[in-house]
């Protein structure tokens, strides 16, 4: 009797031990799965993005790639603008040292930033003097802005807007703020092009803290 309620105790145990390890593998792979098709999706548009706008012009906007015919990925014929996901995509970003090109969206929303990266704010325009700030999430694998704390001062970003100009930017400060810190949002740029990238730390759920990037164009 003993024996039997131990085995029963033992197989209740193990079906508990499958049934979590099943579903821990499921959560990871589907964490997987959706990882590689936002990334799929956000390789598409920007393919897009240079079919359209050229592919990596330097800071003349002069093209030093060649163009390629794709699928459209989302566009409309009323106002030929590319989108994705309903938001328009307003310009691409690209961030060599840590292998990370995305569309940017035209608006902050939940879901636009769980799409690609966001334009939250800019004194004067994509590209323009003055500064400009990007947002994304730190999903704290390989998404978006998530590898953000692994830059450094002296690294580039690229930001392409569709005029077809890419403008090389010059990383030089790096800290990290509140969530509510928006001061350094119209900062005097002494009238150069000035780019903020934000995004939560990898704390960010119990600090509420930002990590925020600048960097200028080069002159």
């Amino acid at each position: 009797m003993f024996k039997s309620k131990y085995g029963n105790l033992l197989t209740g145990l193990l079906i508990v031990v499958i049934v979590v390890i099943v579903g821990i593998i499921g959560y990871f792979g589907y964490k997987i799965l959706t990882e590689d098709a936002t990334k799929k999706k956000n390789e598409q548009v920007v393919e897009e993005f240079d079919q359209k706008y050229g592919k990596k012009s330097n800071n003349n906007g002069t093209s030093d790639g060649n163009i390629t015919d794709i699928d459209a990925v989302e566009q409309t014929s009323s106002d030929d603008k590319i989108y994705m996901e309903g938001y328009e995509v307003v310009a691409k970003i690209r961030i060599p040292a840590i292998s990370i090109e995305y569309p940017i969206l035209n608006e902050v929303t939940k879901k636009s930033l769980d799409t690609a990266i966001c334009l939250l704010y800019t004194v004067n325009g994509i590209n323009q003097p003055g500064n400009t700030v990007y947002i994304g999430h730190n999903y704290r694998n390989s998404l978006f802005f998530s590898k953000n704390d692994q830059l450094e001062n002296g690294d580039k970003v690229y930001i392409k807007d569709t005029t077809g100009q890419e403008i090389e930017y010059t990383i030089y400060n790096i800290f990290e703020t509140t969530s509510t810190d928006t001061s350094f949002y119209q900062r005097d740029t002494q009238g150069l092009r000035e780019i903020t990238l934000s995004t939560c730390t990898d704390d960010a759920s119990t600090t509420d803290k930002r990590l925020i990037i600048f960097a200028r164009e080069n002159n």
